[in-house]
């Protein structure tokens, strides 16, 4: 069982160095939380300052009295029955304002963790940082069926691999079909082929029914792999029709697959020898 869980192809941990940085844009949905963060820090300054000054406080004492008036925790470990009028309006005006300010800052973070968004990069994060380790994976593009059966054919030959597309519900199906590294984005961008870790991959999968979308993929490919100055890419690419077959050999696909011209090569092969089901299986 153990030895299944470590089947990928991991570099060690001194090495890991992920392409792509997150941080920028995960610090951007904290920005929201400035100014309640400055109105806090305000208010407690104001508060420590009036009561030094009008109480026989010490600063600490008057910071004490500040915070606990401020979020209404309670009353009596100091000497509020002995306050002043002003004492006392500046309680009242800590006990107010520290209330809204509570309330304003708890929405916010209400808002942003109904957002989405940094939930999201945060656990994109985690996984651009696990898919740093793998060396000479695959980078399978395009979520269909056949990525569903090629996951599980790669799980049990022990190939790593990446999945990636651009459909914002990817999510869950890579969940729902257990890939162990998936991305989100289009497959065929500079941004994306970083998050896959492209540069320490041994090859691409392009599994998009539409031609088009498969040839934009490989010219992208290779350009990224020139600017890299590495050894190509072995790609392996799928059509649905033999012009479509012809052109992605000729534009510098490794291999081209044909689903249509697989099933019907095997259905011939089992109608003439049905036998020969058991060790299609196999294949």
């Amino acid at each position: 069982m153990f030895e299944k869980l470590k089947f990928f192809k991991i570099k060690k941990d001194d090495e890991i160095q992920p392409e792509v940085n997150l941080n920028s844009e995960i610090y951007e949905q904290f920005k929201v939380f400035r100014l309640p963060l400055i109105l806090i820090q305000l208010l407690v300054l104001l508060g420590t300052l009036g009561y030094f000054a009008l109480e026989n406080y010490s600063l600490m004492q008057a910071f004490f009295q500040t915070t606990y008036t401020m979020t209404a925790t309670g009353f009596g470990a100091l000497n509020e029955s002995q306050f002043g009028p002003i004492s006392i309006f500046l309680t009242s005006i800590l006990m107010f304002f520290g209330a809204g300010i509570i309330a304003f800052s708890v929405a916010i973070l209400v808002s942003v963790v109904n957002k989405g968004t940094l939930t999201r990069l945060i656990k994109e994060k985690g996984m651009i940082y696990k898919i740093a380790r793998l060396k000479d994976h695959y980078v399978i593009c395009y979520h269909n069926e056949y990525t569903i059966e090629l996951s599980k054919q790669f799980r049990s030959a022990q190939i790593p691999f990446v999945v990636v597309d651009n459909d914002p519900s990817f999510e869950e199906e890579a969940i729902k079909h257990k890939y162990p590294y998936y991305i989100i984005g289009d497959p065929h961008t500079n941004l994306a082929m970083l998050k896959t870790h492209l540069s320490s991959a041994r090859g691409v999968v392009a599994l998009s029914k539409i031609l088009p979308v498969n040839v934009a993929l490989m010219v992208s490919v290779r350009l990224f792999e020139k600017e890299l100055k590495r050894k190509p890419y072995y790609i392996i690419a799928s059509a649905h029709s033999d012009e479509g077959l012809e052109k992605l050999k000729k534009l510098g696909a490794d291999m081209v697959v044909s689903p249509t011209k697989l099933m019907a090569q095997r259905v011939s092969a089992m109608a003439v020898r049905p036998d020969m089901e058991n060790i299609l299986e196999r294949f």
